[in-house]
């Protein structure tokens, strides 16, 4: 059954300095691309659209984007992956989802793995608009470089981990694992959602790697910190900070 959009055209302009922000469209639905991008030149955008993720990720290295609209259901390679692909190059465009995909653990998982925000459709061409510029005014600040949890410290830009005051070395999984959770240090992440967000692939029951990540991560933290224990296991479901 085709997507029917719910839109309201209208002849909105953006504040003079929002004229020469680059946009990466991939969207595979081309009534909706052509929509969108019509949408957005007429707000003074500037457009690149694809249809396929592979071209996007492409784009991406041959151009400087300023914001990017991905679809999920795309016909080589899903969304999701394409946001894996920008988390591992560390690639620091802002990303808003927009998909007919509506499931809240789809959107939560999402939003965790990278993107910005989340639109769902059908959606109305002034919230496009909207979510737009909040995202890029949100970006245009300063990020957060540092975060703390009891006597952890973890520089983002540097990759520098500190536990009271002592310099931490850590494989890239456990760097990641342990910047996951401090970022998001009241959440309980399952390991379905871990294995989503580490490695980028669905989670087997069987399969012990995360656990043994976790382990020897806590061991590493607690060898040199006085404030353990720092990870706890939610039996069942997976690992959150010790609070």
């Amino acid at each position: 059954m085709k997507l029917q959009i719910m839109l309201v055209f209208l002849p909105y302009l953006l504040p003079k300095e929002f004229i020469m922000i680059n946009i990466l469209l991939v969207e595979d639905d081309k009534e909706i691309c052509f929509i969108l991008t019509e949408l957005l030149k007429r707000n003074h955008y500037n457009v690149s659209a694809y249809h396929n993720g592979i071209e996007a990720i492409e784009a991406l290295s041959s151009k400087k984007y300023d914001l990017m609209l991905l679809d999920l259901m795309l016909p080589d390679l899903p969304g999701e992956k394409i946001l894996f692909h920008l988390k591992k190059h560390n690639n620091s465009i802002p990303v808003i989802v927009i998909s007919a995909k509506n499931q809240p653990e789809i959107r939560i998982n999402l939003l965790r793995s990278g993107a910005d925000d989340y639109i769902t459709k059908p959606f109305y061409h002034e919230e496009v608009l909207a979510r737009i510029e909040s995202v890029l005014r949100r970006c245009s600040e300063s990020p957060q470089t540092e975060y703390s949890f009891k006597d952890i410290r973890i520089n983002v830009d540097d990759h520098k981990v500190l536990v009271n005051n002592t310099e931490l070395s850590l494989t890239t999984t456990e760097y990641n694992l342990l910047q996951l959770l401090i970022k998001h240090p009241k959440q309980t992440f399952t390991k379905e959602s871990l294995y989503q967000l580490i490695w980028g692939k669905d989670y087997i029951s069987d399969d012990n790697t995360l656990n043994v990540h976790i382990s020897k991560l806590r061991k590493k933290l607690e060898h040199i910190g006085n404030q353990a224990p720092y990870i706890d296991t939610v039996w069942g479901i997976g690992y959150k900070l010790h609070r």
